[in-house]
């Protein structure tokens, strides 16, 4: 945070710069701001974002805290502080979830639609994967190649997954900030899927190292693709702006309410299996790849590592 404000101070020395450090859990903390500063415009993008880590259970009560009750807080506050537009920042992995981050960010998603109609224009972005972004596969990669020598990916099972530069997300977002319409969702994603291995091989390539490729296992709930859009979404999917746009069904404020304090309370309780039924209950997709997750055929981990260790990459 000390960074973002000095680079943020240094581009634009006459803006009046003020950071704020809070925890969007704390629904007090986040309604003293927003009465103080009465913003105009709220790009949602906090999040407990590390897809492998939400799927080991002692970090989902944190994922449901962060990516859901705290949208939510968020969400609150910002009608009831007439926030002219409030920007959630989805992700592709939303799209019929199979993990437990896709389906805290698919339930964000229904939120935000569920309050619209008041003061406030509520607006997704849903993004593929930033390249460059921490934790992401391009830093991953190369760190591991300049610290060991190795690059460790699924190369027997090639995902492949769309990717966006971080500065055009950047400008992206901001431009749906002020175009976007209410109840509408946004796919901020630009070409073509790109085949983790190929990505893997430039990497290699560009390093100039002899690297040895540790052929990996998918991780829970990875999928061979995955897509911005469902089916009945591409339906209805227009170009708005620039974008891939459609809106989104309403669903009952009420409702969604209930269910999000269930959740809360499930959290409360440290209940980690009434947690991911509730979800599954809210999103009957989610329910259904955890009942019959689909996995590649694939030998098991000891033996892919122990035979590709000792291949070098020929690049």
């Amino acid at each position: 945070m000390l960074l973002l404000e000095k680079e943020l101070r240094k581009r634009k020395p006459s803006l009046r710069i003020e950071i704020i450090v809070m925890d969007i859990r704390d629904k007090d903390e986040i309604e003293g701001v927003f009465s103080r500063y009465k913003p105009e415009y709220v790009f949602h993008a906090a999040a407990f974002k590390y897809t492998d880590q939400l799927e080991d259970e002692k970090n989902q009560i944190e994922g449901i805290e962060t990516n859901v009750i705290g949208t939510q807080n968020l969400i609150e506050s910002s009608e009831r502080n007439s926030v002219d537009r409030f920007v959630f920042i989805s992700s592709d992995k939303a799209v019929e979830p199979t993990t437990f981050y896709g389906a805290t960010k698919k339930l964000g998603e229904m939120l935000v639609a569920a309050y619209q109609g008041s003061n406030t224009r509520f607006i997704t972005a849903r993004c593929v994967n930033f390249l460059g972004s921490q934790g992401s596969v391009v830093p991953i990669l190369e760190g591991q190649i300049a610290k060991e020598g190795v690059a460790r990916y699924q190369k027997s099972y090639s995902p492949r997954r769309y990717f966006i530069a971080m500065s055009e997300a950047v400008e992206s977002i901001i431009n749906i900030g002020v175009l976007g319409q209410e109840n509408e969702v946004y796919i901020v994603s630009f070409g073509k899927k790109i085949a983790i291995n190929d990505l893997a091989e430039r990497i290699i390539k560009f390093s100039g190292k002899d690297v040895t490729v540790v052929d990996v296992l998918p991780r829970p709930g990875d999928t061979l693709d995955i897509e911005t859009l469902t089916d009945d979404e591409k339906k209805i999917a227009i170009e708005k702006y620039g974008f891939l746009a459609f809106k989104t069904q309403q669903i009952g404020k009420d409702e969604l309410s209930q269910h999000v304090a269930s959740l809360e309370q499930l959290a409360a309780e440290i209940d980690m299996k009434g947690i991911k039924e509730k979800l599954g209950a809210i999103i009957p997709e989610y329910a259904m790849y955890q009942a019959h997750p689909v996995q590649p055929s694939l030998i098991s981990m000891e033996t892919v590592i122990g035979s590709a260790a000792a291949e070098r990459n020929e690049l």
